[in-house]
């Protein structure tokens, strides 16, 4: 809605009323630094300073003190757990793992004079949950059958729900297409749909993370065929680029100055460096040789010179949209270019690929490059592998990293407890690395359940609770989304491109079926053109006849344009693009056989715009201007290019539009239960728990009550635009 000024000073001097303990600060990141080696099991080192951060309830515990023999009882008590036996990866074990780390943590803030946070209520716990493990806050009905759980299986049994719920999956595919660098068209031309799919599927299967790096970095062959070839597609043509993503996304380390001249502040070389890009330099992308073996280029290339012009820009799109693809490498090996000024070699030397540290990875002159590179990558001798997802994955729960930045690390890196990082390393290998058991451990220790805490930049991070976080910006979109979808996290969005289908029948094109393909996208894109003009014509005329008065004949002349339109998006449904370039091939008809089934809109989701799904579901990135956007997501132009940092165009976004045009519109989720409750305080307390899942406290209360009189539904709209204005929505706490 756009907010009246007298709209905004009513509902800001509710907010003035209703959260006096909002007073959340800023998000703010720091840097601490890791070990480069660990043993498997803990070790005795602890790291000292930071104090404990309690403002964000507004208050000072005053039993402090009546609560440290209690504290320091259950340290010793879990301290006895780490003789126990390993971790396993069974469910039943999770409370001793939970527990080892939990002692880990409690010796360290002893050790630093520090008192552990308070545990959060049960609503709080489900908030912070949802958050980390799906995305989005908790719907109010999910948090309605969460609290008639008993009690004492509540926590626990939410965890279950979520871990590997379809909700984890959009939520992990956000996290890890920032890292991967997702887009939904690769380089502005490349189809990014079948390395979005890929991607997804690995994460909805739990592939460990181990197989899926390997998969990754052994990717070849057609990307219909193979989504994992979007790694390197998406960075076609700079290998040594990929290279350098490479051992920064997996290992932690970045080695880009050494691209170009010896790391000025780490120790790598130039020479070492190239002997990395050595293992991928020959790697070839792009061409249509992966994915149509029964051809030649040099066949290609014949047929398309006696192509008319609008069959070969058809057959143009055509190789671009479904040809693209990966052929490993022949050699492992690179030339070093005239320009070169590392202290280890030569310009015009031959380096062949090695590996940068632990046992030399090499390559044989009939080896498979890829194949070398993934074994000694992920290989649980490299150190640095596990350690880095391991503390990954523990700054995705609990806000801040025992590494930070978590993908810098150098030799003299130490981290700020080195005891947990060894023994997190050591957690992740002995779970097979499954991600799905390692998050259900994190979010079941005690650690994970207490209070937030405020990160200090000029200290390290002792965890007394997770640290106070903003929320990124694809909780935040699916949030509000939460608030309006019933059933979010089944509803999928449109679909991109999509030849997977018929990617069998295009990898066994030979010369002739590929000439007679050629020949009928080119009919096809002559029709389409021809269409356009016609519909061009009928614009030009309706505007024509307005501007003489005669409404009649503009009406028709834009029936007419909008038939001829819909017919061009009929070619472009079939074939996932502007211009044609399947329809005929696959003999699809301009229109639907008239006796083809009618797809009944789902039921659940009537009157609500398409484009109400998660983020997940959206283009990859979505444009500049987008509330994503807005709100910090990447643009996927480098690794983990998000920013969680708030902006003047945040506080318009929320303050003018999102509330009366989304989230209360007449089909919304919170409309529909505001409908069903017609009590005031009802609707005061339904309003509380579906956008901040907590109950009113009581001074809210009473404030609340001040503006629900009068008209119900503008009650409803102020108070509920006063809760998504505050800070406290923005932040998980």
């Amino acid at each position: 809605m756009v907010a009246s000024t007298a709209a905004i000073m009513q509902a800001s001097a509710i907010q003035d009323r209703v959260f006096i303990t909002d007073s959340f600060p800023r998000y703010q990141s720091t840097s601490h630094a890791v070990s480069a080696t660990h043993s498997r099991r803990p070790c005795g080192s602890f790291l000292h300073g930071s104090a404990r951060w309690a403002a964000i309830v507004g208050r000072v515990d005053m039993a402090m003190e009546s609560r440290t023999l209690r504290w320091l009882c259950a340290v010793l008590v879990c301290l006895g757990s780490l003789g126990a036996a390993e971790p396993k990866p069974e469910r039943a074990a999770v409370p001793v793992a939970a527990a080892e780390i939990d002692a880990l943590v409690a010796a360290d803030l002893a050790a630093a004079g520090i008192m552990p946070n308070p545990r959060r209520d049960d609503l709080a716990f489900a908030r912070r949950l949802s958050l980390d493990l799906i995305g989005r806050i908790p719907s109010y009905d999910e948090l309605t059958r969460y609290m008639a759980w008993p009690r004492n299986e509540r926590r626990a049994k939410l965890i279950d729900e979520l871990i590997g719920s379809p909700g984890y999956v959009s939520h992990q595919f956000n996290q890890w297409a920032d890292l991967l660098r997702v887009e939904s068209r690769m380089q502005g031309r490349i189809p990014g749909q079948p390395y979005s799919d890929w991607l997804k599927q690995a994460l909805s299967d739990n592939m460990s993370y181990q197989a899926m790096v390997q998969h990754l970095l052994t990717a070849s062959g057609g990307l219909w065929e193979n989504g994992a070839t979007g790694y390197y597609l998406r960075d076609q043509g700079m290998n040594q680029d990929n290279m350098a993503n490479t051992v920064q996304l997996f290992l932690g380390t970045r080695i880009q100055c050494a691209q170009c001249h010896d790391h000025p502040y780490d120790v790598w070389t130039q020479g070492q460096f190239m002997g990395m890009a050595a293992f991928t330099s020959q790697l070839r992308t792009g061409g249509p040789q992966a994915s149509l073996p029964q051809l030649k280029p040099k066949d290609i290339q014949a047929i398309r010179k006696e192509l008319p012009r609008e069959a070969e820009q058809a057959i143009s799109r055509f190789l671009r949209n479904v040809a693209p693809g990966v052929l490993p490498p022949k050699r492992a090996t690179i030339r070093l270019a005239d320009d070169f000024r590392g202290s280890d070699g030569e310009p015009g030397d031959v380096v062949r690929a090695h590996s940068l540290w632990g046992a030399p990875a090499t390559v044989d002159a009939k080896g498979d490059s890829l194949q070398t590179l993934a074994d000694w990558v992920t290989d649980d001798s490299n150190e640095r592998f596990a350690m880095v997802i391991a503390n990954r994955s523990w700054k995705w729960i609990m806000g801040q990293g025992l590494i930070e930045p978590i993908d810098d690390l150098r030799a003299d890196s130490v981290a700020s407890n080195p005891a947990l990082m060894a023994h997190l390393s050591a957690l992740i290998k002995e779970l097979d690395y499954d991600l799905q058991a390692y998050h259900r451990i994190l979010v079941s220790t005690d650690t994970y359940q207490r209070e937030a805490g405020m990160v200090n930049p000029d200290q390290a991070y002792r965890f007394p609770g997770p640290s106070l976080k903003r929320l990124s910006a694809e909780q935040v979109w699916d949030s509000l989304m939460t608030l309006v979808v019933p059933d979010l996290d089944l509803r999928t969005g449109r679909r991109d491109t999509d030849f997977s289908d018929q990617y069998a029948e295009i990898r066994a094109l030979d010369r002739a079926g590929f000439a007679a393909m050629a020949k009928k996208l080119g009919d096809v894109a002559k029709q389409a053109e021809s269409l356009r003009r016609q519909r061009r014509d009928e614009l030009t005329q309706a505007e024509r006849a307005r501007k003489n008065g005669d409404e009649a004949a503009a009406e028709q002349a834009q029936r007419e344009a909008a038939r001829i339109g819909r017919q061009l998006r009929d070619i472009a449904q079939h074939t996932g693009a502007e211009t044609p370039m399947l329809a005929m091939m696959m003999n699809m008809k301009m229109s639907p056989a008239p006796d083809a089934p009618k797809k009944r809109p789902d039921p659940r989701w009537k009157g609500l715009d398409a484009r109400w799904v998660r983020a997940s579901e959206l283009k990859q990135p979505m444009p500049p201007g987008h509330f994503l956007r807005d709100f910090g997501q990447s643009d996927r132009q480098t690794i983990d290019a998000s920013n969680r940092e708030a902006t003047v165009v945040q506080a318009l976004t929320l303050l003018n539009g999102t509330v009366d045009q989304v989230i209360l519109s007449k089909n919304a989720k919170l409309t529909q239960h505001l409908r069903a409750t017609s009590s005031r305080d009802q609707r005061i307390r339904l309003l509380f728990l579906a956008v901040l899942a907590r109950e009113p406290a009581d001074h809210e209360w009473q404030a609340a009550r001040e503006i629900s009189g009068g008209n119900a539904d503008a009650a409803a709209a102020d108070l509920t635009w006063a809760l998504i204005n505050t800070t406290e929505f923005l932040f998980q706490h």
